[in-house]
């Protein structure tokens, strides 16, 4: 009777959350069965930054410190997450170490998603994944920009540097391919990560509303405070992400094909806070953000699996991102 009661309880409180209140029952009775119990007292440590990370929790009771570690042993408190907060998602989606530590403020109780064989969102209905990994995509955003931010203030007050910044070409008029030519077989599309989650159908058809452009090398391809969003996929040749172009420690990461980028205003409606530039000569895909949208509202399968790809890429971004800061001294 007691473990019934406590399954009751729990489903309630999960319900009650904004990640899971858009599940149906049946996908909130699974949620519930994965949930495992977690109890923390004050000032011990949930998990350590550099820890293989291999779940996330939620917190029902109490607090949480995030903190980052920084160079000379110091630590950067990111944020205090209170009852009903997320805390270790980032590293749900993409097998890495913990880019943060997590200890509890104050007697805390957690539910815990360890990562299995059988994930989650291999367990859930299609349109349970899609609720999930949509507030997912916001959380995951807003997380980015805060994180950007700090570099960002950092950059600004001090006039140290590890080198010699980049000169971009302006924003440009994209030079269109060849529309009757495709820019890569069928065979090296086939190598890249969502088309391999594609049927053959769904590959031709987003292909069909793709146009294709033939970028510069050091071309500004969206600049930062932009509030343009657009789906871009990498096809051949690889896209820089930074903060500026007058520090190299405002270089985050070099994006490689396959990567869809320039998405981040359509999620939280804020501007971009990262320059897309290319890094080399490159061909682009640019895939209408009204059509990714009608896919969204009718609910059809790709919508699914592109929600659930756009989680993965922003929780990489992040996760490279908090290392990024993590440099910074």
């Amino acid at each position: 009777m007691d473990g019934e009661r406590s399954r009751v309880r729990k489903k309630g409180f999960l319900s009650s959350l904004d990640l899971f209140s858009s599940l149906s029952d049946d996908d909130l009775t699974i949620v519930g069965n994965l949930a495992q119990t977690v109890n923390i007292e004050p000032s011990k440590v949930l998990f350590k930054q550099g820890e293989p990370a291999k779940g996330f929790y939620l917190l029902k009771e109490g607090s949480i410190e995030i903190l980052l570690n920084r160079p000379k042993d110091t630590q950067l408190s990111l944020e205090i997450v209170q009852s009903g907060g997320i805390i270790g998602e980032e590293g749900f989606f993409n097998s890495c170490c913990r880019p943060i530590s997590a200890i509890a403020k104050q007697k805390s109780v957690l539910y815990y998603f360890p990562q299995q064989e059988v994930t989650i969102f291999q367990m859930l209905s299609s349109e349970g994944v899609f609720y999930i990994t949509e507030y997912l995509s916001r959380l995951l955003s807003w997380k980015i920009r805060y994180s950007a931010e700090k570099i960002e203030k950092f950059l600004a007050e001090t006039a140290l540097d590890s080198g010699k910044g980049d000169d971009y070409l302006p924003p440009s008029k994209k030079l269109p391919w060849n529309q009757t030519l495709m820019p890569i077989n069928q065979e090296d599309l086939a190598l890249l990560p969502f088309f391999q989650s594609l049927s053959a159908r769904e590959a031709e058809q987003l292909l069909d509303y793709v146009t294709f452009w033939e970028i510069k090398r050091h071309t500004l391809i969206i600049p930062k405070s932009s509030v343009d969003s657009h789906y871009y996929i990498i096809f051949k040749g690889s896209v820089k992400i930074t903060i500026d172009s007058v520090h190299t420690l405002g270089r985050i990461s070099i994006e490689p094909p396959g990567t869809f980028f320039g998405f981040l205003p359509s999620i939280d409606s804020q501007p971009h806070v990262f320059n897309y530039v290319a890094s080399e000569n490159c061909i682009l895909g640019e895939l209408p953000t009204t059509v990714v949208q009608q896919w969204k509202d009718s609910k059809v399968l790709m919508s699914f699996k592109l929600s659930f790809l756009i989680c993965k890429l922003l929780s990489r971004l992040l996760i490279t991102t908090l290392h990024h800061t993590n440099r910074i001294d």
